[in-house]
């Protein structure tokens, strides 16, 4: 529940060690260097030749993916390398030749490509005109005679036959029909050129630019068709050549690994400052990690490191620094956005109130069960990203809670144990205390009250801050009053329920009055304009009341709400499903037919629900530790730590070939 402390580092060195010390505190990655105050000149590298190398590895390495079957990206195994073969891959694998040799043969297919293409629109254009037994070369060559050879609308024809008989230097041949048009040949004198064309255009003649084509229609049509299977054949060929590059797939993975992590460590080397002796170097480190680093650069290169106290104005990185149990809920402070390096760290205070709502929401220990083991299995069986393993890992730990909570209420894949032999039902009432569909109320009361403490919480944690920041006057004269109404407001709901003597209230609107006072002495000394010091003082206490006790504590309901979706869902599913088993039954249908039936709904019915409920318990939870609870307290406007390493996409180093670093 802390941030991690940092210190600046710089290290001066001189100029002909300076890669190696970059490449050192690459492989240590503990270093996030920045932009040094001492710069006079960067050094002219080549970012843009890594980057086009890149590009056209990235590239080939997309297409070389689109030719084998989809694999899930979020759960796709690395490749497990020692350091050893990454480095022979990094050093002896002609890459650039293979990209080529793909380079090529992609060509050869788009060439393939674009001639199958046309083709295939050159046998769509003469196939409706394949009865033609006159060669092309024969039409043009007539003297006398002109032609037209088109297509007209099915609806058009029968009059246009007739308006072209009429005229007695020309004839049409039919040659074929579809659904919708009728391919005609229209023969004519070229005198009679003007007039025919007339008689087209009325009708809506579509024409056929044939003026390149030659010889029968017919064996044209042949010609294509053989073409087309010559250069199917080709292109099966070509695709069968480059799925033998799947083999290259890791080795390109490795090179864009390699390169990625280059290109990072050209662009640190632009933040250096460069005299043509020596080069200085500034960044950002733990403190935790600063002295070692120190010794060990000390002790492997020439260089002198100092370590200094951030000063209060720098843009200092933010490390959140939680125990084991705690990191998962890093995930929601993340989302959130980071505290500045002198703020609270929210995460370890939100960890239990995040699982305990999702748990409420949820209701159900049948349910907490299936979700903690799935998260299991996939923290066990997939290598995740660091992020994507700790959004799992809180998952697990909702679910184990939804598990105690959903017992307590005497949840278990909804009323399912009722239906089952009596010892099991003795089990769930003896580990239950409250029945939610039974006693909404007292459900409701129960949200309600950790509703109430969460944000009287958040509220005394705002008092920590502020102790922290020392804003003493804020402190006594609008926070600790604001904590102060919250407690005698609760109280005396209390007193109005009988649970505490009515002797007290006197007391309770005294400490009330104390704290109105001081929040509007506040008001008036923090606002310059008097009508601002009016109406914050009101706003003021009006939003303790009906925001913090009132509107933030209701909308804990909405735990209420879910939780009891979930269980009713839950139960009208079972009850659906036994009446369907009955009916079945009834039938005299065959006891495992029907059984079977009842698994596969059972099953798909409560998976259904899990799923829908699952997404309303995450999505309303986040809300409440996102609106209600981090504005009492939570200030956001802190940057990642971002430290100098190597990153791998696609790679995994491991000691050896049975176990991972």
């Amino acid at each position: 529940m802390a941030i991690s402390k940092i210190q600046k580092i710089s290290i001066i060195g001189l100029e002909n060690i300076k890669d190696k010390v970059l490449d050192y505190l690459q492989d240590t990655g503990l270093v996030e260097i920045v932009e040094s105050s001492f710069k006079e000149k960067s050094l002219s590298l080549s970012f843009s030749d890594v980057e086009k190398r890149i590009n056209s590895v990235i590239s080939t390495l997309k297409f070389l993916h689109s030719l084998e079957p989809k694999k899930t990206l979020l759960l796709k195994e690395k490749n497990k390398l020692t350091l050893d073969e990454w480095q022979k891959i990094v050093d002896n694998y002609d890459y650039s030749k293979v990209i080529e040799e793909i380079e090529n043969l992609k060509e050869k297919l788009e060439k393939f490509f674009q001639e199958r293409t046309k083709l295939k629109e050159e046998y769509n254009l003469l196939f409706n005109y394949k009865n033609l037994d006159v060669s092309l070369d024969e039409l043009f060559s007539l003297k006398d005679f002109s032609f037209f050879i088109g297509k007209i609308k099915k609806k058009e024809f029968l009059k246009f036959s007739k308006k072209i008989n009429e005229i007695k230097t020309a004839i049409f041949y039919k040659l074929s029909e579809d659904k919708n048009y009728v391919f005609l040949l229209v023969i004519f004198l070229k005198n009679d050129f003007s007039i025919i064309e007339k008689i087209l255009k009325d009708f809506h003649f579509e024409r056929e630019d044939l003026a390149f084509k030659t010889g029968l229609i017919s064996k044209r049509l042949i010609e294509i068709k053989q073409n087309l299977s010559r250069s199917e054949k080709e292109t099966e060929f070509l695709n069968k050549q480059l799925k033998n590059y799947l083999k290259e797939v890791p080795k390109l993975e490795v090179i864009f690994d390699y390169l990625y992590n280059l290109k990072e460590k050209i662009l640190v080397e632009k933040n250096l400052t460069a005299t043509q002796h020596t080069f200085i170097l500034e960044g950002w480190i733990r403190k935790n990690d600063s002295l070692n680093l120190k010794h060990s650069l000390e002790k492997k290169f020439p260089v002198a490191v100092y370590l200094s106290i951030p000063q209060a104005k720098e843009d200092i990185p933010v490390v959140l620094e939680n125990k084991p149990i705690l990191r998962p809920f890093e995930i929601v402070t993340q989302f959130y956005g980071l505290p500045p390096y002198r703020g609270i760290d929210p995460t370890g205070f939100l960890s239990l109130f995040f699982v305990l709502s999702f748990a409420l929401c949820l209701t159900d220990a049948g349910y907490g069960l299936v979700l903690s083991l799935g998260c299991l299995f996939i923290l066990k069986k997939f290598k995740l990203s660091a992020n994507t393993k700790r959004f799992f890992q809180l998952f697990f730990l909702s679910g184990i809670f939804t598990v105690i909570v959903g017992a307590l209420a005497g949840g278990w894949f909804g009323n399912l144990l009722d239906k089952l032999p009596p010892y099991l039902v003795k089990i769930k009432n003896n580990l239950m205390l409250f029945d939610p569909l039974k006693e909404p109320l007292k459900f409701l009361v129960l949200v309600l009250i950790l509703g109430y403490i969460q944000i009287t919480f958040g509220i005394f944690l705002k008092i920590i801050s502020l102790i922290k920041e020392r804003d003493f006057f804020g402190l006594f004269f609008n926070q600790i009053p604001t904590f102060l109404i919250q407690i005698v407001l609760f109280l005396l709901v209390l007193v109005s329920f009988k649970v505490l003597p009515k002797q007290i209230i006197n007391l309770m609107i005294l400490f009330f009055v104390l704290a109105v006072i001081l929040i509007i002495f506040y008001h008036f000394s923090t606002q310059k304009n008097f009508a601002l010091k009016i109406f914050w003082s009101l706003y003021g206490i009006y939003s303790i009341i009906t925001g913090n006790f009132l509107a933030d504590t209701l909308s804990f309901s909405r735990l209420f709400a879910l939780g009891l979706t979930t269980g009713l869902l839950a139960t009208a599913i079972n009850e659906i499903i036994f009446i369907i088993m009955n009916i079945l039954s009834s039938l005299k249908i065959s006891f495992l037919i029907v059984g079977f039936f009842a698994i596969i709904l059972f099953v798909l019915g409560h998976l259904l629900n899990l799923a829908i409920n699952l997404l309303g318990a995450y999505v309303h939870t986040s809300r409440l530790q996102y609106l209600e609870y981090f504005s009492k307290f939570f200030e956001t406007g802190g940057r990642p730590f971002r430290p100098f390493r190597k990153e791998f996409v696609f790679t995994e180093l491991i000691k050896n070939k049975d176990s991972t670093t």
